[in-house]
């Protein structure tokens, strides 16, 4: 896969014995280069794709459109597709900033994950969390969402059901000592969530289980 960037000359020729069969796409607009500095692209100008990756899938997709009359829906699908090709570029080819980030964000990820695991049973907050990682709480929101599709408090509140209901099952401790075991503060604050999230208060999911 080539770049051909805008205004430059660029030269390319293709081996007499194995030539090529093209593709183009092109496009440009404010955020095109800004885009592009997030691949490898610009870097190099060059990047290797397997013929079955899906991003000759999605250009194959993109001149699909070349015949097509361009009404105001038919617009509005070609940018959609054009955006899905930058993301796979994007994806399959970032620039080293690009994968620095995502091992970073990566780790945080791992170590607030570690941090809820092993402290669920203490009066943990986010902020507490945020604080001892050295990070905005915001931002710690934000990708710990983006990269889960949970925030870190129904996070914590999953890890929290998913003990207190353990230990429902495999020990004889009264609400309000599993209350205290995974981090509420009274067994009414506890039994509350408890129902919101099984549907059914503590003592009747452990009457339920001894049926």
């Amino acid at each position: 896969m080539f770049i051909l960037p805008k205004g430059k000359v660029t030269f390319y020729q293709a081996d007499s014995k194995h030539p090529w069969t093209y593709l183009w796409v092109g496009f440009s607009g404010s955020k095109a280069e800004s885009i592009l500095n997030k691949t490898q692209l610009l870097e190099h100008y060059f990047c290797h794709s397997t013929l079955n990756s899906k991003i000759l899938d999605q250009l194959v997709k993109l001149t699909q459109f070349r015949d097509q009359k361009l009404d105001d829906i038919t617009e509005l699908q070609l940018i959609a597709e054009l955006y899905k090709l930058l993301a796979f570029l994007i994806e399959e080819f970032p620039s080293k900033a690009m994968s620095d980030s995502s091992i970073l964000i990566q780790n945080y990820i791992k170590q607030s994950k570690k941090i809820i695991h092993t402290q669920y049973g203490n009066p943990l907050k986010i902020s507490d969390i945020a604080k001892k990682l050295n990070l905005n709480r915001s931002y710690l929101y934000k990708i710990f969402k983006e990269e889960t599709g949970y925030s870190l408090k129904d996070y914590l509140i999953q890890i929290r059901m998913e003990k207190s209901a353990d230990l429902l099952t495999s020990t004889t401790f009264h609400i309000s000592e599993i209350a205290n075991a995974v981090g509420f503060p009274d067994a009414l604050a506890f039994s509350k969530a408890f129902k919101k999230h099984f549907g059914q208060s503590p003592s009747n999911y452990r009457k339920a289980l001894k049926k």
